[in-house]
């Protein structure tokens, strides 16, 4: 899997969503600027983490995080 490329369409995902959510602003659609900064950020950030723990599967255990950088 190219993850460069998924890295990419996943920025461009992102930047359409706050595209988005800015014009709810600008037309006062509050909650559907909310939820479009919360897609566009939490599922955007999420995708380009998961995106790093594929390109590196010994990184796959989550305890890896938390170990103090040992092996």
């Amino acid at each position: 899997m190219n993850t460069d490329m998924w890295r990419n369409r996943t920025w461009v995902a992102i930047a359409l969503f706050v595209i988005a959510a800015v014009g709810a602003f600008l037309l006062d659609l509050t909650c559907v600027a909310v939820t479009l900064f919360v897609i566009a950020f939490g599922g955007g950030f999420l995708l380009i983490g998961w995106s790093r723990v594929v390109r590196n599967p010994e990184r796959r255990n989550p305890w890896i995080f938390f170990d103090g950088g040992g092996n």
